[in-house]
């Protein structure tokens, strides 16, 4: 197997076909070409950084970083990438190759001025990324699904983009109609102001259930009322939501039921600088 470096647009986008031969063949399901399309070739914010490993011209491995700039309440800015898509034809599999790619990848965003990189893995890639690539936690909680009460008469106003999320804790994602509509263009998300204690970020799935992507509150539990009478008006019966927007919310842990042991966590790599605290939301990962 050798192994090519794609800095470009049209240099990744060459080897499209071939990622999503790849892709079907180890997950065993139909490629995402209009989310890898958004990703890849449509991100406002610059051209992906991928490794990808041939064998007799055929595309045997894949692991990419996707740029994201961040920003933070006193208006500083800061490049960083999203490690995603890490994928190995069975037989090509092995520590070596694994490692060439994400170290490859590190060196090449660093020359592209990137100062951290973030990463949602699985369970199984997880370990990989700590012990043997040095990343570490910025945060890990569980998925859950939650039944709220009905509660009637609540306002719902549909915010203009997250231009109302604004970073509270650290860096997070731009407030601005860029970002918002190249990150919802896929997933459909929306954003709504309800009551007077939260905003919310969100998009509905069958059936009848309200995924949370992002949450700012005001007011504890009041929150939590609030997260009910969005559902309430959609008329969905669960929401789907994590461990740690619903400690946010005043959603107690007796009230949560674990979405099928599911859990969301957030790694970062220091490239330039050390990871700095970044504001958790789903709308900077690729997961949903």
């Amino acid at each position: 197997m050798s192994f090519e470096v794609t800095r470009t647009v049209d240099a990744y986008a060459r080897r499209v076909v071939g990622v999503a031969s790849l892709f079907s063949a180890v997950f065993a399901r139909p490629f995402p070409g209009r989310a890898w399309e958004q990703w890849y070739l449509a991100n406002p914010f610059g051209a992906p950084l991928a490794v990808v490993g041939l064998s007799g011209g055929h595309v045997v491995a894949h692991h990419a970083l996707v740029p994201q700039r961040l920003v933070e309440a006193g208006g500083g800015s800061m490049l960083c990438f999203l490690s995603m898509s890490t994928m190995v034809q069975r037989e090509y599999r092995s520590l070596a190759g694994f490692l060439y790619m994400v170290d490859t990848l590190h060196e090449a965003a660093k020359e592209a001025g990137g100062a951290c990189v973030l990463a949602f893995p699985n369970a199984s890639s997880a370990p990989l990324f700590t012990s043997l690539c040095g990343y570490k936690a910025v945060l890990q909680t569980g998925l859950y699904n939650w039944r709220p009460q009905a509660v009637a008469g609540v306002a719902v106003e549909r915010a203009d983009g997250p231009r109302a999320l604004r970073p509270e804790d650290g860096y997070s994602y731009p407030p601005d109609d860029r970002y918002w509509k190249w990150r919802t263009e896929i997933n459909h998300a929306r954003s709504s102001v309800i009551g007077t204690a939260l905003l919310a970020v969100y998009k509905v799935i069958e059936p009848a259930s309200l995924v949370l992507l992002d949450a700012s509150a005001n007011g504890g539990r009041r929150a939590a009322g609030c997260l009910g009478g969005l559902a309430s008006a959609l008329g969905v019966t669960e929401v789907r939501l994590t461990g740690y927007h619903a400690g946010r919310l005043g959603i107690s842990d007796h009230e949560l039921t674990s979405h099928q042991g599911y859990v969301v966590r957030l790694f970062g790599f220091p490239l330039t600088r050390e990871v700095p605290d970044i504001r958790f939301s789903l709308l900077l990962s690729d997961v949903f």
